[in-house]
């Protein structure tokens, strides 16, 4: 969504991993790229990889180190 766009859009950011619970969300981004800032080629030209996954599963099988962790807040 519009957070790991605005965050893929900084030239500092070189590596991002987007991970969604939801295909569809996924297969769907690129009808979106008005609001998500085109985050599957960020002009950036950050390495982006999308996982399929649960948020925090996802965080628990891959021990490594991120500099932030974000997520996209759900609308009321």
């Amino acid at each position: 969504g519009t957070t790991a766009g605005a965050v893929a859009a900084h030239p500092e950011v070189h590596e991002l991993d987007i991970v969604e619970i939801a295909p569809s969300v996924l297969a769907e981004r690129r009808a979106f790229r008005a609001v998500n800032e085109a985050v599957d080629a960020p002009p950036s030209g950050a390495a982006v990889r999308f996982h399929l996954a649960d948020g925090r599963r996802f965080l628990e099988a891959h021990r490594g180190a991120w500099d932030a962790i974000t997520l996209e807040p759900l609308l009321p």
